[in-house]
């Protein structure tokens, strides 16, 4: 048996594959396999990802660029082809808190990141850890404490 799953290129945050695009596939590595082999085509498993982040931002002057960077950065860091620093996500793979502070941190409008929250949709442990699966950036909210 073979699995093979599609992502087609695209810049849309969840670049899920039509039917027509599976049909055809199937149709061009099912005529190229042995008859023993049975071939599934499909997409990913998405699990959608959302962040909630407090920041700070180095000014008040800067505090709105700060938070829509941020919320931009975030987007473009979650994206499952272009994403985790412009390589993809790789199947069955999540972001970590980690990877998240060390984006924003980064940010030069950002001064440091106050607390953080990773939300993975409800989607079940055994989904969350499949070699199947592949994440997509959610809804982000990003808030700001500004100091005086």
């Amino acid at each position: 048996e073979i699995k093979l799953l599609i992502v087609p290129k695209s810049d849309v945050l969840q670049p899920t594959p039509n039917l027509a695009l599976i049909d055809r596939v199937k149709e061009y590595i099912t005529a190229r396999c042995l008859s023993t082999f049975e071939l599934q085509v499909s997409g990913p498993y998405w699990i959608k990802v959302s962040v909630t982040a407090n920041i700070v931002p180095v000014s008040s002057e800067v505090a709105d660029a700060a938070k829509s960077i941020s919320t931009k950065s975030i987007t473009e860091f979650l994206h499952p082809l272009a994403g985790a620093y412009g390589k993809g996500w790789r199947f069955g793979h999540q972001p970590q808190k980690s990877d998240l502070y060390a984006l924003l941190a980064s940010i030069p409008q950002v001064r440091y990141v106050d607390s953080l929250e990773i939300e993975f949709s409800n989607t079940p442990n055994s989904i969350l850890s499949s070699n199947s699966s592949l994440i997509y950036s959610g809804e982000h909210e990003v808030q700001l404490t500004v100091n005086s």
